[in-house]
């Protein structure tokens, strides 16, 4: 199915060193099992929110650990904290569906998790953007909101083909990721929710979620993405899960529980 505007990965694609690391760094965790796999799940939502708050440029991150895991009521929150709230629910149910056998990207799910995110700091939550989308690298033209309902449909069907479901989870995160952040479908929260939705093709694949770290090499890879070189996000996205399973071994190795 042709995509207007999306960057592909159209290099030739070898054997790359990334694919045998993520081999050897999953073999290695299951040499651990039986695995405290609430205490890993844990670990990553506390990961995967700090990092994509940082990303954002939050600075207030104070009583963080308090709120992951913890689901306080929303009323009781101050408001500055709501949207950490908000997102801590929003990487636990996603969680839960990528961890399901016949998880699917559908129109519906994208508008659930966008939905939560948005949940307690936005009015505009599960709504399409009206307005005109967030440029957000050279070259970068969001699509006019006129258009975002069909685009969305068939980013989500090409999701879903044989040819895409061929694709090494890594390479289909990124692909995810870069679609949503090329269509900017709603007002706000785009970067969220692209990094959230990548998780899901990883966790489904036995793979952590997407923690992405390097916010200047991120940027770097979204850039070079949108000039249609798409191989730097692909390992970008590599790279942050292998480190996010050398933490879990060293943890669970080194007794750092």
């Amino acid at each position: 199915m042709a995509m207007p505007k999306l960057p592909i990965y159209n290099e030739s694609r070898p054997s790359y060193g990334w694919v045998s690391e993520l081999a050897s760094r999953q073999a290695a965790l299951k040499t651990l099992e039986p695995l405290p796999l609430n205490e890993i799940a844990r670990y990553y939502l506390n990961q995967q929110v700090l990092s994509l708050l940082k990303l954002s440029g939050w600075e207030d991150i104070e009583a963080i650990d308090y709120l992951i895991g913890a689901d306080p009521a929303l009323d009781d929150l101050p408001q500055h904290l709501r949207p950490v709230n908000a997102l801590t629910n929003a990487c636990s149910y996603v969680y839960k569906k990528a961890d399901s056998p016949d998880f699917r990207l559908t129109q519906e799910l994208l508008l659930e998790i966008h939905t939560l995110l948005a949940e307690g700091s936005s009015s505009d939550g599960g709504v399409y953007r009206t307005g005109v989308g967030r440029s957000v690298a050279t070259g970068h033209e969001p699509v006019e909101s006129a258009l975002l309902v069909k685009l969305v449909e068939n980013a989500l069907s090409w999701f879903a083909t044989p040819a895409f479901g061929e694709l090494h989870p890594v390479e289909q995160a990124w692909l995810v990721h870069l679609r949503l952040v090329d269509l900017q479908p709603f007002e706000s929260l785009n970067d969220w929710l692209a990094l959230l939705v990548a998780g899901a093709y990883t966790i489904r694949a036995g793979l952590p979620p997407v923690i992405v770290k390097d916010a200047v090499g991120y940027g770097q890879a979204l850039s070079a993405s949108f000039q249609m070189f798409t191989q730097p996000g692909v390992e970008l996205f590599a790279r942050s899960l292998i480190r996010s399973l050398d933490e879990v071994i060293a943890i669970f190795v080194g007794g750092n529980r």
